[in-house]
């Protein structure tokens, strides 16, 4: 995704950290999913939030025993953004995914491994260059919103068979 400064197309800052977080959702396992344009993801919403998608910015997926599991990351490069990130968490929450904010350092060392990303059960990511450090341990939870699981489950399976 890009966005338009001054008349020429500038990838947006955020980006630059998809990678590392691919590469550690791969070290843990899963399949990781960057939803660009070419995959173009949302989960539809309109009737439970009032707007018509939700769209996450890297979905892991990966099969243990006969369990399909989620993990869902929203990447945020500014303190302003990380509400909205929360919130979008919350929602893949009650999907039965593990959920996940990945902020650069400079934020992440402002926030505690005791803080309310805890209590909510929202992992956080830090990223430092290609490193990233699990400082808040996401928690699963069992799917409150299954047709909204299985709507985002197959749009995953969907686009890890077209890589």
């Amino acid at each position: 995704m890009q966005e338009k400064i001054g008349g020429m197309n500038i990838p947006k800052k955020e980006e630059l950290f998809y990678s590392p977080v691919i590469e550690w959702l791969k070290d843990n396992g899963f399949r990781a999913i960057q939803f660009m344009d070419e995959f173009v993801v949302g989960i539809p919403s309109l009737s439970m939030l009032g707007i018509q998608f939700i769209k996450p910015c890297i979905v892991g997926y990966k099969k243990e025993d006969d369990t399909e599991v989620l993990a869902v990351v929203e990447v945020r490069d500014s303190k302003q953004l990380l509400f909205d990130a929360i919130g979008r968490c919350a929602i893949y929450r009650k999907m039965g995914a593990y959920s996940y904010i990945a902020v650069p350092k400079e934020i992440g060392d402002e926030i505690t491994d005791t803080s309310l990303y805890r209590d909510l059960g929202i992992g956080l990511l830090v990223i430092e260059g290609k490193e990233v450090k699990e400082k808040v341990k996401a928690e699963s939870q069992i799917p409150q919103r299954e047709e909204m699981r299985n709507i985002l489950l197959s749009m995953v399976k969907f686009a890890i068979e077209q890589k």
